[in-house]
């Protein structure tokens, strides 16, 4: 406690001899002939609006929204958690949760406790639209799960593979025999769990060697069924929707 209050100490005086610095009133002047709102004669302005980003050709990356065929039975009885947090990739969530809702199963996004209520769902890295949070990770433990599924997502994937909640939760349902099931860099939240070693396991390609240096077999294909691990590469081509057609498999024969 005491180191802390030191360094809080120290750490304010540096600032505080910063702030009154000469060099300050440079990067101000500086500061306020690159970054303007209007755009005008300057280096950096922000974006206005998804409609800017459209004017300019940057939309976000968009897939295959297409819902895979009807299952031969549906998921009544079966709860499904998706694990989250801010810029999720949209259809890697978007399109299981209604596959699954619409045949019956008990549907819930699980987010951090920090998050107020609501995630942002991202097409790569475009934040898009919100999602309302079912409950924090922590009060997701004491839930019985069928399924807990980890969609990918940059940001997503690097908060919950860093959430000890989350690695708890993702733990608890492997070692009870239930369906732990990841897609594109959401496989490398099982790095962390250390449910990699030993397993084989997809995801995007660009995650390939932080799977392999963890000891897993990648393999570059749509989806991969290991044990009660399911994983799938991309939500690219039809890879999501036999990535979603596994996980109703595995459920259907357990």
């Amino acid at each position: 406690k005491m180191k802390f209050i030191l360094f809080a100490v120290v750490a304010c005086l540096v600032l505080s001899r910063v702030s009154s610095s000469p060099n300050n009133d440079i990067l101000r002047q500086l500061g306020a002939k690159l970054y303007r709102p209007e755009g005008n004669n300057t280096v950096f302005w922000p974006v206005s609006s998804l409609e800017e980003e459209d004017q300019k050709g940057l939309p976000g990356m968009q897939y295959d929204g297409t819902m895979p065929e009807a299952p031969a039975k549906n998921f009544t009885g079966r709860r499904i958690g998706f694990v989250v947090s801010h810029c999720f990739e949209e259809i890697e969530l978007t399109l299981p949760y209604e596959y699954f809702a619409l045949y019956g199963a008990a549907v819930e996004i699980l987010a951090p406790w920090w998050v107020p209520g609501q995630v942002v769902s991202c097409e790569f890295v475009r934040a898009k639209m919100w999602a309302a949070r079912t409950r924090n990770f922590k009060e997701a433990w004491d839930v019985d799960y069928d399924a807990i599924v980890v969609p990918g997502g940059v940001w997503s994937s690097t908060v919950v593979r860093n959430d000890g909640d989350a690695i708890a939760l993702i733990q608890s349902q492997y070692k009870k025999g239930k369906l732990v099931a990841t897609t594109c860099s959401g496989s490398t939240v099982l790095i962390n769990a250390g449910l990699a070693k030993g397993t084989t396991l997809t995801g995007s390609p660009s995650i390939a060697i932080d799977l392999i240096n963890a000891g897993a077999s990648y393999q570059d294909v749509p989806t991969v069924t290991d044990g009660n691990i399911v994983s799938g590469r991309s939500p690219g081509g039809k890879d999501n929707q036999l990535w979603i057609t596994a996980m109703a498999d595995y459920l259907w024969a357990h």
